[in-house]
């Protein structure tokens, strides 16, 4: 168990867990509300930059706004007008040969002229495709509103399987009796923004009792696309028949895919639809919604990318997005968790693997690739995938592993400062806590091709693939020092620049060894043993053999740091300060 733990891949997997734990608990409280209301803002960054590539013209044709702008007030008059001027309206768009009428004007009350009513209710009978508006709102006694005990308008609804999860509103209003029987059929206006108040999404259905009532939108979309019953309502989705399927959050709402800024609909003059001011045959195959953008009757709302957009656009939008299958989708919430746990558990490995400052680069790298990949599939397939707690889980795992190396290196740190000090100069030991990779010059397999004896008669020669020190005195002037760098300015300076003969003179492999022959320079006498470290590749780049000397230690400390964190060494320096038996023997066990 202890070996597991010891590899990196296994502890860089478990801070990576570490961290996914951490942002999935914290998702559990109330921080999970600041994270869904942080990617509610990249949401609307996204759609920012999307519409930045899309006209702001009137691009769609299919789908007409009848605009009670300001210019029909200055000829009507005052809103509201006589009923009449609509039963007139539909009466020519029925001979124009218009699809479906949404009226986003409510007919609540009769009026005091029967007759006026009684127009409106015929022109629409007549027509037969013409669609009113509901309106859903909550219990309130202060101004003597009370909750229904039964729906006035449930034979317009739909009773929808898995209907428990729409949201549910207690009052519900609609057109006068005489013209809602004459409707092709009612929806809802009311829209749901967010808790920000921004209108992102619009339900499809929303609850009074058991009856289920579609939005203007989606009515209108019901028929002209002749799907209807069975519609159910089953994990992340709508389903109309077996023909339509929309996507939807766990309340049954469907993310509006707006298409471009205000008047991206085609939008004509009340005005000029009444006095037939339009080209004939305009509305044919059409479908119209009246609605208003004048000052003061204006329903405006806030949307990702505008504080004034008109609801009657918003209900177009609806509409577009249900009969053409365009979609907002998002990634189910079990396979974003699964995605979030995979990067995490990369990032973890990655950066315990790497220095802290390849971790900064390689965390910004991929939180930049990963926000731009959202983007691009956002713009391309209308896919809306997570940022914020993938992006904070990332991060979070890479604060684990630094603070992970901080503890770990620290405690390593001051538990071996004592060892190495009693075998290395203190200014030594300094610049090896300080930057390990300083060791390279007592563990590169051509070190002992770099130092070169001064002014003595001493010999550097290798035993087992490490050097020794032949012949030195402790005579000032027999000093050992850095002479040539051969392999690269990178191994200059640092501790190789320090370590002189009295330094290395306190390791065992540079005491004053008197002996008259060493078997493996074959008799020759040389003081650098280049011959030996550079043209036998093979025999340099084996592994050193374990001694119990302080020079093993050092060598084994550089190659442990480089293959394990400092956490790993505790067995190393045990195995070091346990083997010393055999110093003085060769490869054929002979003493030298």
């Amino acid at each position: 168990m202890k070996k597991l733990l010891q590899s990196k891949i296994i502890r860089g997997g478990l801070l990576g867990l570490g961290g996914f734990a951490i942002i999935f608990l914290l998702n559990l409280t109330f921080v999970g509300d600041i994270f869904e209301a942080f990617e509610s803002k990249t949401y609307d960054w996204r759609y920012r930059y999307k519409l930045r590539f899309l006209k702001s013209e009137a691009q769609i044709e299919e789908i007409v706004i009848i605009d009670i702008d300001q210019r029909s007030l200055d000829r009507y008059g005052r809103f509201p007008w006589p009923r009449s001027y609509h039963a007139r309206l539909i009466d020519y768009l029925s001979q124009e040969g218009i699809l479906a009428i949404g009226f986003d004007v409510q007919f609540f009350d009769p009026v005091k002229d029967t007759l006026e009513d009684v127009e409106l209710a015929r022109a629409t009978r007549e027509a037969g495709n013409v669609y009113n508006a509901l309106a859903f709102s909550m219990e309130s006694r202060e101004v003597f509103r009370y909750k229904m005990e039964s729906d006035p308008f449930a034979s317009f609804g739909y009773q929808i399987r898995g209907g428990e999860g729409f949201y549910e509103y207690e009052i519900l209003e609609g057109p006068f009796d005489t013209l809602a029987l004459a409707s092709a059929g009612l929806g809802f206006v009311n829209f749901l923004p967010d808790e920000d108040g921004i209108t992102r999404s619009s339900p499809l259905f929303i609850r009074l009792g058991n009856v289920s009532h579609p939005s203007l939108a989606t009515r209108i979309a019901i028929d002209l696309l002749g799907v209807g019953d069975p519609i159910r309502f089953q994990g992340d989705d709508v389903f109309f028949g077996e023909s339509l399927k929309v996507p939807v959050d766990s309340h049954g709402r469907m993310r509006i895919n707006y298409l471009g800024g205000a008047k991206t609909f085609r939008y004509v003059s009340y005005y000029d639809v009444l006095e037939g001011r339009l080209p004939k045959g305009f509305f044919e195959a059409k479908v119209a919604f009246v609605g208003s953008s004048a000052p003061g009757l204006a329903d405006l709302k806030v949307v990702p990318f505008a504080s004034d957009y008109p609801g009657v656009e918003i209900h177009a939008s609806s509409l577009y997005n249900l009969l053409t299958a365009k979609f907002i989708s998002s990634l189910p919430g079990q396979l974003g968790w699964i995605l979030t746990l995979v990067l995490s558990l990369f990032g973890g490995v990655v950066f315990l693997r790497l220095r802290p400052v390849r971790s900064l680069v390689i965390l910004l790298f991929f939180g930049l690739i990963f926000i731009l990949s959202s983007q691009y599939l956002f713009f391309k397939t209308n896919l809306c995938t997570e940022l914020v707690r993938p992006n904070l889980t990332l991060g979070l795992t890479f604060l684990i592993v630094i603070v992970h190396r901080y503890l770990t290196e620290e405690r390593e740190k001051k538990k071996y400062r004592g060892i190495l000090s009693y075998y290395v100069a203190p200014q030594v030991v300094s610049e090896i806590l300080t930057d390990l990779s300083k060791l390279k010059l007592l563990h590169h397999p051509y070190d002992c091709g770099h130092l070169q004896t001064r002014g003595h008669p001493g010999q550097i020669y290798r035993r087992r693939d490490r050097c020794y020190l032949r012949g030195a005195s402790d005579e000032g002037g027999n000093q050992l020092r850095r002479e040539s760098l051969s392999h690269g300015p990178e191994d200059a300076g640092g501790l190789q620049e320090d370590l002189e003969g009295e330094q290395l003179q306190r390791l065992p492999g540079a005491e004053n060894r008197n002996r008259s022959q060493h078997r493996h320079d074959g008799g020759r006498e040389h003081g650098i043993c280049s011959e030996v470290c550079i043209h036998r590749h093979r025999r340099c780049r084996q592994p050193w053999f374990p001694v119990g000397g302080p020079e093993q230690i050092v060598r084994q400390l550089h190659y442990h740091l480089r293959v394990h964190p400092p956490s790993d060494l505790t067995g190393v320096l045990h195995q070091g300060a346990g083997s010393g038996e055999g110093e003085g023997e060769d490869e054929t066990g002979e003493d030298l």
